[in-house]
């Protein structure tokens, strides 16, 4: 072999070591699971009817906790109610589970999280798209997994975390969040449009279905501000 080749060899070996070991790190990343996750299913599986229940008990607790204070209030006057992570969690995640309880999917969710942290909401769950049969879902849902798997296929053979972050604000009674949301898969992040490009919909389309409904009771909701690691919503009491 001549000095040219070796030269060449030499140079695709080096070239397809750093292309291999990128590649390695890259599913590392995007294969890694959140800590409140790991932490609880090496104890014991997770049980998603459990998971719910106790979801949609602590939403009761949250809605009796705004009632309370909505009583204490003349109609139209203006109240505040601060949530912590626990009760924030148990309401986000109890309205994903009414989301989706109607849809086959909903049997790929394994556990749903709420956190605040550095001013910024994210939420997000640990899917496992090995626990759905093609054969039990309706042409719709066939055609929204083709779609997330062709542009992820890192989510088609073990669980992993899909989540959202970003600074909520209020939009006709749902919870939205600003333009410089992120989505994180696994440990990697995308933005919006990243994520929209990916899936072949608009960045719009991608923003309404990832917007969550706030429904608290009598409290009209009409804005929410991250404190430390609570969340402040502000609204008008509707008695």
């Amino acid at each position: 072999m001549s000095n040219t080749w070796k030269r060449v060899f030499i140079a695709l070996c080096l070239l397809l070591g750093t292309v291999g070991g990128f590649a390695f790190y890259f599913w590392q990343r995007a294969t890694r699971l959140p800590d409140w996750y790991t932490a609880n299913s090496t104890v014991e599986p997770i049980n998603p009817q459990i998971v719910a229940q106790e979801a949609e008990a602590q939403r009761q607790v949250v809605t009796q906790k705004v009632d309370q204070v909505v009583r204490q209030a003349n109609a139209g006057e203006s109240v505040a109610v601060e949530l912590d992570q626990k009760e924030l969690n148990g309401l986000v995640q109890s309205e994903v589970n009414r989301s989706v309880k109607k849809l086959k999917v909903a049997k790929a969710v394994e556990g749903v999280n709420t956190s605040i942290r550095n001013e910024t909401l994210e939420t997000g769950a640990v899917i496992n798209l090995n626990k759905l049969s093609e054969t039990s879902l309706s042409s719709q849902e066939k055609e929204a997994l083709t779609r997330v798997l062709q542009a992820f296929p890192a989510l088609g053979d073990r669980p992993i975390y899909v989540g959202i972050e970003g600074k909520p604000r209020v939009e006709n009674g749902q919870l939205v969040l600003d333009e410089s949301t992120r989505i994180r898969l696994g440990g990697l992040s995308f933005s919006l449009p990243e994520v929209a490009e990916r899936l072949g919909i608009a960045p719009e389309e991608l923003q309404e279905r990832i917007n969550v409904n706030l429904q608290l009771g009598d409290l009209q909701v009409k804005d929410v501000e991250l404190q430390g690691d609570r969340l402040v919503i502000r609204g008008a009491a509707a008695n």
